[in-house]
């Protein structure tokens, strides 16, 4: 029994750490005109790719992001972001491993993954917020 309340507060804490990325994503979104206007001011659900250009994983996800642009024209956008050009905007999101997908409705993040992923496992992942 006196193992468990020690292993319990380092699972609370690790936990606690876990959710620190998510604290900047939930305050105001990052001081930044070329961000502001294309992702948090748009009506429409925006998907946001870090990434970056020395990447496999990250490039080999671009043709898949633009069959899902191509396949939800008018109902969601894409916007990649390059992590060595804009790092404000990956340290504000917690981005620690690319390529990293957030999901944005009305500049609030709805939902984020890490890792390549197809233009089908996107779509999927996507659908409920169109």
């Amino acid at each position: 029994m006196d193992t468990v309340k020690p292993l319990i507060a380092i699972a609370g804490f690790m936990l606690a750490l876990a959710f620190i990325p998510l604290r900047n994503a939930m305050m105001s979104p990052p001081d930044d005109y070329w961000f502001q206007a294309r992702v948090v001011e748009q009506d429409e659900p925006v998907l946001v790719k870090f990434g970056a250009d020395w990447c496999p994983p990250c490039v080999a996800m671009d043709p898949e992001l633009a069959r899902l642009k191509s396949r939800y024209s008018g109902k969601l956008h894409v916007v990649k972001i390059n992590v060595d050009e804009k790092p404000h905007l990956a340290e504000h999101y917690g981005v620690s491993g690319i390529p990293r997908v957030i999901l944005f409705d009305h500049g609030r993040v709805k939902r984020s993954r890490t890792g390549y992923a197809s233009q089908q496992e996107l779509s999927d992942w996507v659908a409920p917020y169109l």
